[in-house]
């Protein structure tokens, strides 16, 4: 077998996860590689947040587990009254792809951190 080195295959692995959103008003963009700090999000909270980007790396929506924020940091429909803890919890929320779409996702929360329930949140 021969490998002709001068081939080249670019590959862009899914990105879903390059943009993390957390403390207070802050994100980072790991898209380039190197971190880049981002401002404007909406996130209050010393931890227990998550964030969801697209497969190209572009912010789709993030959570404290209490509320959610499109990207554009306006509150989502139904982004209220989720029920997330409203303490500390070092990983209170949690979002996965709904399996079979690429436009529905589970927000999963964790009600209180004394207690041993999961909040399933489907759009």
């Amino acid at each position: 077998m021969f490998i002709d080195p001068s081939f080249t295959l670019f590959v862009r692995a899914q990105a879903e996860d390059n943009i993390w959103a957390f403390g207070f008003n802050v994100a980072l963009d790991l898209n380039s590689g190197a971190p880049v700090a981002l401002s404007g999000f909406m996130i209050s909270a010393n931890e227990g947040t998550a964030s969801i980007a697209d497969s190209g790396g572009d912010l789709l929506f993030y959570s404290t587990g209490q509320q959610a924020w499109n990207k554009d940091h306006e509150l989502m429909p139904n982004g209220t009254g989720i029920l997330g803890h409203d303490g500390s919890g070092t990983q209170s929320v949690a979002i996965s792809k709904y399996p079979g779409s690429d436009s529905l996702y589970y927000l999963f929360t964790l009600e209180n951190s004394r207690k041993e329930s999961l909040v399933k949140n489907v759009p």
